[in-house]
Protein backbone atom coordinates (compact mmCIF):
# COMPACT_ATOMS: atom_id res chain seq x y z
CA UNK A 1 0.00 0.00 0.00
CA UNK A 2 1.33 3.68 -0.80
CA UNK A 3 1.40 6.61 1.73
CA UNK A 4 -1.60 8.31 2.49
CA UNK A 5 -2.85 10.96 4.67
CA UNK A 6 -6.42 11.98 5.81
CA UNK A 7 -8.86 13.22 6.77
CA UNK A 8 -9.35 14.15 2.76
CA UNK A 9 -12.08 13.64 0.31
CA UNK A 10 -9.37 11.53 -1.79
CA UNK A 11 -9.40 9.05 1.02
CA UNK A 12 -12.10 6.72 1.59
CA UNK A 13 -14.55 9.46 0.11
CA UNK A 14 -13.76 11.40 3.64
CA UNK A 15 -14.82 9.06 6.01
CA UNK A 16 -12.66 7.59 8.72
CA UNK A 17 -12.32 4.01 9.75
CA UNK A 18 -12.24 3.59 13.69
CA UNK A 19 -8.53 2.58 13.61
CA UNK A 20 -7.97 5.67 11.55
CA UNK A 21 -9.37 7.93 14.30
CA UNK A 22 -7.00 6.35 16.63
CA UNK A 23 -4.30 7.03 14.90
CA UNK A 24 -5.28 10.62 14.07
CA UNK A 25 -6.56 11.24 18.17
CA UNK A 26 -3.31 9.64 19.61
CA UNK A 27 -1.55 12.80 19.66
CA UNK A 28 -3.37 15.67 18.60
CA UNK A 29 -3.01 18.39 18.03
CA UNK A 30 0.52 19.23 17.87
CA UNK A 31 2.88 18.07 14.78
CA UNK A 32 5.61 15.24 15.26
CA UNK A 33 5.72 11.76 14.68
CA UNK A 34 3.63 9.21 16.36
CA UNK A 35 6.03 6.57 18.69
CA UNK A 36 8.57 7.26 21.46
CA UNK A 37 12.48 9.18 20.57
CA UNK A 38 13.52 5.38 21.32
CA UNK A 39 11.97 4.22 17.99
CA UNK A 40 14.89 3.07 15.41
CA UNK A 41 14.64 6.85 13.02
CA UNK A 42 11.60 7.36 10.57
CA UNK A 43 14.07 7.87 7.56
CA UNK A 44 16.96 5.60 6.75
CA UNK A 45 19.28 4.94 3.77
CA UNK A 46 21.10 1.63 2.83
CA UNK A 47 23.09 1.91 -0.16
CA UNK A 48 20.56 0.14 -2.47
CA UNK A 49 20.79 3.20 -4.63
CA UNK A 50 20.31 7.12 -5.06
CA UNK A 51 17.50 6.98 -2.26
CA UNK A 52 16.40 7.26 1.42
CA UNK A 53 13.72 5.22 2.51
CA UNK A 54 10.98 5.38 5.38
CA UNK A 55 9.93 3.30 7.71
CA UNK A 56 6.84 1.09 7.26
CA UNK A 57 4.07 1.14 9.58
CA UNK A 58 4.74 4.89 10.75
CA UNK A 59 2.80 7.68 11.72
CA UNK A 60 2.86 11.33 12.04
CA UNK A 61 0.55 14.51 12.65
CA UNK A 62 0.79 17.82 10.99
CA UNK A 63 -1.56 20.54 11.83
CA UNK A 64 -4.72 17.59 13.03
CA UNK A 65 -3.43 15.81 9.86
CA UNK A 66 -2.50 11.94 10.00
CA UNK A 67 0.24 10.83 7.87
CA UNK A 68 1.49 6.88 7.51
CA UNK A 69 4.35 5.60 5.52
CA UNK A 70 2.20 2.37 4.07
CA UNK A 71 2.23 -1.50 4.79
CA UNK A 72 6.13 -1.35 3.20
CA UNK A 73 9.36 0.80 3.05
CA UNK A 74 8.47 3.85 1.02
CA UNK A 75 11.21 4.69 -1.42
CA UNK A 76 12.12 8.44 -2.13
CA UNK A 77 14.68 9.56 -4.84
CA UNK A 78 17.75 11.88 -4.33
CA UNK A 79 18.45 14.42 -6.68
CA UNK A 80 21.55 13.59 -8.66
CA UNK A 81 24.68 15.89 -6.60
CA UNK A 82 27.33 17.24 -9.95
CA UNK A 83 27.98 20.56 -7.84
CA UNK A 84 31.82 19.14 -7.02
CA UNK A 85 31.33 18.90 -3.02
CA UNK A 86 29.12 17.32 -0.87
CA UNK A 87 25.47 18.44 -0.93
CA UNK A 88 23.33 18.86 2.54
CA UNK A 89 19.13 18.00 1.69
CA UNK A 90 16.65 17.89 4.36
CA UNK A 91 13.73 14.92 4.51
CA UNK A 92 10.14 16.99 5.36
CA UNK A 93 7.20 15.60 5.43
CA UNK A 94 5.02 18.41 3.40
CA UNK A 95 1.06 18.56 4.05
CA UNK A 96 -0.12 20.92 0.81
CA UNK A 97 -3.45 22.75 0.94
CA UNK A 98 -6.13 22.66 -0.51
CA UNK A 99 -6.13 18.86 -1.00
CA UNK A 100 -4.94 18.47 2.68
CA UNK A 101 -2.44 15.42 1.57
CA UNK A 102 0.43 15.02 3.63
CA UNK A 103 4.00 13.40 1.49
CA UNK A 104 7.38 12.55 2.24
CA UNK A 105 9.72 14.67 0.04
CA UNK A 106 13.64 14.95 -0.20
CA UNK A 107 14.32 18.89 -0.62
CA UNK A 108 17.74 19.53 -2.10
CA UNK A 109 20.02 21.57 -0.44
CA UNK A 110 23.09 23.59 -1.38
CA UNK A 111 26.47 22.48 -1.89
CA UNK A 112 28.71 22.63 1.31
CA UNK A 113 25.53 25.14 2.35
CA UNK A 114 22.96 25.14 4.53
CA UNK A 115 19.73 22.59 5.08
CA UNK A 116 16.68 24.28 3.15
CA UNK A 117 14.71 26.35 4.83
CA UNK A 118 11.56 25.06 6.00
CA UNK A 119 8.33 26.25 4.72
CA UNK A 120 5.63 26.30 6.88
CA UNK A 121 3.16 28.67 5.83
CA UNK A 122 -0.33 29.07 6.83
CA UNK A 123 -2.24 30.09 3.85
CA UNK A 124 -5.26 29.09 1.98
CA UNK A 125 -3.48 27.02 -0.86
CA UNK A 126 0.36 27.17 1.32
CA UNK A 127 2.47 23.95 2.53
CA UNK A 128 3.46 23.03 6.03
CA UNK A 129 6.31 21.06 6.24
CA UNK A 130 8.41 19.75 9.72
CA UNK A 131 11.76 17.79 9.08
CA UNK A 132 12.45 14.04 9.33
CA UNK A 133 15.92 13.60 8.23
CA UNK A 134 18.98 15.23 6.68
CA UNK A 135 20.97 13.80 4.29
CA UNK A 136 24.49 14.65 2.83
CA UNK A 137 24.64 13.43 -0.49
CA UNK A 138 28.26 13.19 -2.04
CA UNK A 139 29.35 14.44 -5.19
CA UNK A 140 28.83 12.30 -7.86
CA UNK A 141 27.05 9.82 -5.55
CA UNK A 142 25.27 6.97 -6.98
CA UNK A 143 24.01 5.30 -3.79
CA UNK A 144 23.14 6.80 -0.32
CA UNK A 145 25.06 4.90 2.37
CA UNK A 146 23.52 4.62 6.12
CA UNK A 147 25.76 7.03 7.60
CA UNK A 148 24.86 9.79 5.25
CA UNK A 149 21.44 10.15 7.14
CA UNK A 150 21.03 12.16 10.30
CA UNK A 151 17.96 11.66 12.41
CA UNK A 152 15.82 15.32 12.70
CA UNK A 153 12.05 13.78 13.59
CA UNK A 154 11.11 14.93 17.24
CA UNK A 155 8.13 12.68 18.74
CA UNK A 156 4.54 13.75 20.03
CA UNK A 157 4.55 12.86 23.76
CA UNK A 158 1.38 11.95 25.38
CA UNK A 159 -1.02 14.63 26.53
CA UNK A 160 -0.93 16.22 29.79
CA UNK A 161 -3.30 14.27 32.71
CA UNK A 162 -5.27 15.68 35.66
CA UNK A 163 -4.89 13.20 38.81
CA UNK A 164 -4.60 12.72 42.67
CA UNK A 165 -1.94 11.43 44.18
CA UNK A 166 -3.62 7.58 44.44
CA UNK A 167 -4.46 7.56 40.64
CA UNK A 168 -1.21 8.83 38.43
CA UNK A 169 -0.93 7.09 35.35
CA UNK A 170 1.99 4.58 34.43
CA UNK A 171 5.13 7.05 34.35
CA UNK A 172 5.88 7.01 30.38
CA UNK A 173 8.72 8.62 28.96
CA UNK A 174 7.32 12.68 28.57
CA UNK A 175 3.96 11.65 30.15
CA UNK A 176 3.17 15.01 32.37
CA UNK A 177 0.59 14.84 34.83
CA UNK A 178 -0.87 17.65 37.29
CA UNK A 179 -1.24 15.83 40.64
CA UNK A 180 -4.00 18.10 42.29
CA UNK A 181 -3.28 16.47 46.32
CA UNK A 182 0.56 18.09 45.26
CA UNK A 183 -0.53 21.05 43.47
CA UNK A 184 1.99 20.66 40.86
CA UNK A 185 2.71 19.13 37.95
CA UNK A 186 5.75 15.83 37.64
CA UNK A 187 6.81 14.32 34.01
CA UNK A 188 7.44 10.59 33.73
CA UNK A 189 11.47 9.38 32.55
CA UNK A 190 10.10 5.80 32.01
CA UNK A 191 10.67 4.73 35.52
CA UNK A 192 9.02 7.55 37.70
CA UNK A 193 7.38 10.80 37.93
CA UNK A 194 10.26 13.86 38.20
CA UNK A 195 8.76 16.44 40.05
CA UNK A 196 7.69 19.54 38.08
CA UNK A 197 6.90 23.36 39.51
CA UNK A 198 3.71 24.17 41.59
CA UNK A 199 1.14 26.86 39.69
CA UNK A 200 -0.79 27.78 42.53
CA UNK A 201 -0.06 29.14 46.08
CA UNK A 202 -1.72 27.39 48.91
CA UNK A 203 -1.51 30.86 50.87
CA UNK A 204 -0.76 30.47 55.11
CA UNK A 205 -4.42 28.45 55.15
CA UNK A 206 -3.40 24.92 56.16
CA UNK A 207 -2.31 24.02 59.61
CA UNK A 208 -0.53 21.16 60.40
CA UNK A 209 -2.18 18.92 62.75
CA UNK A 210 -0.39 17.91 66.22
CA UNK A 211 0.22 14.79 66.82
CA UNK A 212 -1.23 12.71 70.15
CA UNK A 213 0.12 14.63 73.31
CA UNK A 214 0.56 17.76 71.40
CA UNK A 215 -1.45 20.90 70.58
CA UNK A 216 -0.77 23.49 68.09
CA UNK A 217 -0.03 27.14 69.43
CA UNK A 218 0.66 29.08 66.25
CA UNK A 219 1.34 26.36 63.28
CA UNK A 220 1.58 28.14 59.66
CA UNK A 221 1.89 25.88 56.53
CA UNK A 222 2.11 27.41 53.10
CA UNK A 223 3.46 26.27 49.67
CA UNK A 224 4.73 28.10 46.80
CA UNK A 225 5.75 26.82 43.58
CA UNK A 226 6.76 23.65 44.86
CA UNK A 227 8.73 24.88 48.10
CA UNK A 228 6.91 24.32 51.48
CA UNK A 229 7.29 27.28 53.94
CA UNK A 230 6.12 26.98 57.19
CA UNK A 231 5.84 28.42 61.04
CA UNK A 232 5.29 26.04 63.54
CA UNK A 233 4.93 25.89 68.04
CA UNK A 234 3.89 23.27 70.10
CA UNK A 235 3.09 22.28 73.43
CA UNK A 236 3.24 19.34 75.38
CA UNK A 237 0.18 18.62 76.43
CA UNK A 238 0.91 15.21 77.27
CA UNK A 239 3.37 13.22 79.15
CA UNK A 240 7.15 14.14 79.58
CA UNK A 241 9.34 13.30 77.05
CA UNK A 242 12.64 11.94 78.40
CA UNK A 243 15.90 13.53 77.26
CA UNK A 244 16.66 12.31 73.57
CA UNK A 245 13.46 10.45 73.13
CA UNK A 246 11.80 11.00 70.20
CA UNK A 247 8.21 12.52 70.22
CA UNK A 248 5.66 12.66 66.75
CA UNK A 249 5.04 16.29 67.22
CA UNK A 250 2.49 16.91 63.99
CA UNK A 251 1.34 15.67 60.86
CA UNK A 252 1.82 17.54 57.80
CA UNK A 253 -1.09 17.37 54.72
CA UNK A 254 -0.90 15.71 51.71
CA UNK A 255 1.71 17.34 49.39
CA UNK A 256 3.86 19.11 51.64
CA UNK A 257 6.09 16.72 52.81
CA UNK A 258 9.60 16.50 51.14
CA UNK A 259 10.10 13.71 49.10
CA UNK A 260 13.47 12.54 51.56
CA UNK A 261 13.62 12.78 55.00
CA UNK A 262 14.85 16.62 56.38
CA UNK A 263 16.92 17.32 59.60
CA UNK A 264 15.06 20.45 61.42
CA UNK A 265 15.85 23.04 64.13
CA UNK A 266 13.77 23.94 66.96
CA UNK A 267 14.39 25.72 70.09
CA UNK A 268 12.37 25.24 73.83
CA UNK A 269 10.57 27.34 75.34
CA UNK A 270 13.46 27.67 77.83
CA UNK A 271 16.09 28.46 75.24
CA UNK A 272 18.01 25.01 74.53
CA UNK A 273 18.02 23.33 70.87
CA UNK A 274 16.16 20.46 70.04
CA UNK A 275 16.82 18.19 67.18
CA UNK A 276 14.24 17.32 65.16
CA UNK A 277 13.10 15.84 61.10
CA UNK A 278 10.51 15.66 58.59
CA UNK A 279 10.02 12.66 57.03
CA UNK A 280 8.88 11.87 53.13
CA UNK A 281 5.08 10.79 54.60
CA UNK A 282 5.16 14.20 56.26
CA UNK A 283 5.61 13.52 59.94
CA UNK A 284 7.52 16.18 62.15
CA UNK A 285 9.45 15.02 64.94
CA UNK A 286 11.34 15.98 68.18
CA UNK A 287 14.33 13.92 68.23
CA UNK A 288 17.51 14.95 69.91
CA UNK A 289 16.91 17.33 73.29
CA UNK A 290 19.14 16.95 76.40
CA UNK A 291 16.44 17.94 79.05
CA UNK A 292 13.51 15.98 79.48
CA UNK A 293 10.31 17.35 77.43
CA UNK A 294 7.40 18.94 80.27
CA UNK A 295 3.96 19.09 80.10
CA UNK A 296 3.87 22.58 79.46
CA UNK A 297 6.98 23.19 77.32
CA UNK A 298 6.91 24.68 74.09
CA UNK A 299 8.69 23.00 70.81
CA UNK A 300 9.38 26.11 68.19
CA UNK A 301 10.75 25.73 64.80
CA UNK A 302 10.54 28.75 63.54
CA UNK A 303 10.41 29.56 59.76
CA UNK A 304 11.20 26.53 57.84
CA UNK A 305 11.19 25.77 54.06
CA UNK A 306 11.95 22.71 52.21
CA UNK A 307 10.91 21.45 48.15
CA UNK A 308 8.15 19.20 48.46
CA UNK A 309 8.16 16.13 46.85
Amino acid sequence: MAEFSYPNSAHSGGDLSELEYERWATSYPASGLVGTATDLPLVYADSSGLNVKFRADRYAHLLGITWGSGTTDLVKAVAPNATGAVRNDLVVLRLQRPAYVITGEVRTGASGGALPVLTQSMATNGAYEIPVAAVAVPNGAATIAASAVTNRGWYLGPQTIVCTASTRPPPLAGQRIYDIDAGKEFTGNGVAFIAGYSDRDTGWSVSPPAAAGWTGLQTYLRRVNGITYCMMTYQRSGGTVAKHAQSKVAQLPAGYAPAYGMSLLAYASGGWLIHGHVDSAGGVYMDNHYNDFLNGHNINFGVTTWPAG
